[in-house]
């Protein structure tokens, strides 16, 4: 893989490229950068180009004064796609980077050829307290001495602790979710729910929700793991991408 910079908006964005072919672009959780998707990338990478994202404010990307709402990332990310000239692009969407991935796909539905969801926001859960303690347990995290963690701990990224919906429920996010969760059920672009079992934020509901509501959408279930521990999944996610494609 290669480590790139580009200048979008004034600020330096960082990604991962590897590959070439159909494009698929990776969008990281919060916390969270584009190394997480490093082990699927070195397979998937032997059929496709691949570009891993390290979103505004996040990872080796700058961190210039914004309010890193939801909005600035979409605005950032269609600086991204446009200055590197993407096209017919494949979306791989986990955590914030599928509300950020998404919002842009229900902008720029042209752009786009498939959507790829793991541990995606596909709608706002109903019951939201499994979700909500979860959440709530990343917040410990800023009093970690790691210095991994210290890298991911951006003020991006208390900003979208902060906007999370299940712990704001009062969140503009809220609305966000809303409008592309709608636009999903109508959209005949073709998408790909991977999971392995249950998940923290696509729990087992809106699995059965999304297989049922859906068009022209693919559910397979990985088996045991997890799908935010990619490197142990990388094979089977590799494998079910590509066999997607």
């Amino acid at each position: 893989m290669e480590s790139q910079h580009i200048s979008v908006h004034g600020a330096n964005m960082h990604y991962l490229t590897a590959g070439k072919g159909k494009t698929i672009l990776f969008l990281h959780s919060a916390p969270g950068t584009s190394e997480r998707w490093a082990p699927v990338i070195l397979k998937v990478s032997k059929q496709a180009q691949c570009i891993a994202l390290d979103l505004i404010g996040m990872g080796k990307s700058d961190s210039p004064k914004l309010e890193y709402s939801i909005e600035d990332h979409t605005l950032f990310l269609k600086g991204f796609i446009d200055t590197l000239n993407l096209e017919d692009i494949t979306l791989v969407l986990s955590g914030w980077g599928s509300i950020v991935g998404l919002d842009y796909a229900r902008h720029n539905e042209d752009k786009i050829k498939g959507l790829v969801f793991t541990e995606a926001y596909l709608r706002l859960e109903k019951n939201s307290q499994d979700i909500s303690l979860y959440f709530e347990q990343l917040k410990k995290l800023e009093s970690n001495e790691s210095a991994k963690l210290k890298l991911m701990l951006t003020d991006a990224f208390w900003k979208t602790l902060k906007d999370n919906p299940y712990i704001n429920p009062h969140s503009p996010v809220a609305y966000i979710i809303e409008q592309y969760s709608a636009w999903l059920q109508q959209t005949p672009i073709k998408k790909l729910l991977l999971h392995a079992g249950t998940g923290i934020i696509t729990k087992k509901a809106t699995i059965t929700w999304a297989n049922k509501t859906l068009p022209n959408l693919k559910v397979l279930d990985l088996g045991t793991g997890s799908t935010e521990l990619l490197e142990p999944m990388a094979d089977k996610f590799a494998e079910a991408l590509l066999d997607w494609l």
